[in-house]
């Protein structure tokens, strides 16, 4: 029982490699001549990889026996170490993730400021504001219309435009 799901986890494992080595092109030629191999001569091919597979396996094993043995030995030490490696490693994603985080905000504020020296040196003047100065019904309040009879009660003004309107002329 135990074998075939040994062999079971192999095959899954080994179509995981399969999948991540697909992923390139020259991986994917190589392969492919595996493959080739794979159909020229099946039985051959496959004692071939049980033999690879447990070449590997039984060195993941010894690797992972030496650990457990020095866990074992000292675990007060070896916990420090794991804690130790995983805190150098931990530093240094923390700082690679600082400077990209640093990075952006300079990019982002460098852009403020681009657009704070655009709308400054697109703003209009006060001379400017004045004359397209809006009154409260929306029109402009340098613009009077006048028409014949109240002409004469009109006065004008530098910034004032008065428009004549006859009603005599339809």
């Amino acid at each position: 029982m135990k074998k075939r799901s040994f062999l079971g986890s192999l095959l899954v494992l080994g179509g995981a490699v399969a999948a991540a080595v697909y992923s390139n092109k020259q991986s994917r030629d190589l392969l492919t001549s595996e493959f080739e191999k794979a159909k020229q001569d099946p039985k051959a091919y496959a004692e071939n990889l049980k033999e690879t597979v447990n070449t590997k396996s039984q060195e993941v094993q010894k690797l992972a026996q030496e650990e457990i043995n020095k866990a074992k030995e000292d675990p007060k030490a070896y916990r420090e170490n794991v804690t130790k490696v995983a805190q150098e490693k931990s530093a240094q994603y923390r700082q690679k993730a600082q400077e990209k985080s640093n990075q952006v905000k300079e990019q982002a504020n460098s852009k403020v400021e681009e657009i704070k020296k655009k709308k400054d040196n697109s703003a209009p003047s006060d001379a400017e504001l004045e004359a397209n100065e809006m009154d409260a019904e929306g029109g402009a309040s340098n613009i009077h219309v006048v028409t014949n009879e109240n002409i004469d009660n009109v006065k004008a003004e530098d910034d004032t435009v008065v428009v004549e309107v006859n009603k005599d002329n339809k």
